[in-house]
């Protein structure tokens, strides 16, 4: 613009520069998928033995409670593998499981009751193991493979492993109890393993 005495002044103009500002890491919760099936015994791989009315998938957990009385059946999906974030067997389920096919188990880790593998079915687990019934867990010549890069922890001694695998980066920690943890056939350590208190092996 031309001033007083014509003189030319520089325009002021107001300028905006954009700040980011770091937010805390947020998980989105798994969803519970319940277990349902009204027959005696029930095949996971069927959508209307299910709450949610679908299979469970790689973000939700596969829950057993007091919905059901079925025996569960784990068999082989079409296509792929079974794959889930969790498994939840409240102590409100009356049956159990036996798994005949692959399963993949995400961070929500596996929290167990009856459950048996039957044949050489492969569990790969990302988060933590408990199990609640003395020698609830059965592997049968199946392998249960602890896979992540973070740590994770066996947290009894209430599971009769036939081969156990960490292949994870992370460290696998073992929860020494009032007897060994049972191991019936291989123990392959790719990481680290921790043993807490005696011995559990």
């Amino acid at each position: 613009m031309s001033g007083v005495f014509g003189t030319n002044l520089p325009t002021k103009t107001n300028s905006f520069r954009p700040l980011l500002e770091v937010l805390e890491d947020r998980c989105v919760p798994a969803t519970v998928n319940t277990w349902s099936a009204a027959d005696a015994i029930g095949t996971w791989n069927t959508a209307a033995n299910w709450s949610l009315g679908h299979v469970p998938t790689s973000s939700e957990i596969a829950t057993f409670d007091a919905s059901s009385t079925a025996f569960c059946i784990i068999d082989a999906p079409a296509m792929g593998t079974n794959t889930v974030s969790g498994i939840n067997m409240t102590a409100t389920y009356a049956a159990g499981i036996t798994d005949t096919a692959d399963l993949t188990i995400g961070a929500d880790g596996f929290v167990g009751g009856v459950f048996a593998v039957s044949g050489s079915a492969t569990i790969l687990v990302a988060g933590d193991w408990s199990e609640s019934v003395s020698g609830g867990f059965i592997g049968g010549a199946g392998t249960v493979n602890f896979n992540s890069a973070s740590s994770q922890t066996i947290h009894d001694v209430n599971s009769a492993f036939t081969n156990l695998t960490h292949s994870g980066a992370g460290t696998l920690n073992l929860t020494a109890g009032m007897t060994p943890m049972t191991i019936g056939g291989d123990f392959i350590n790719g990481g680290g393993a921790n043993a807490h208190g005696p011995p559990s092996l």
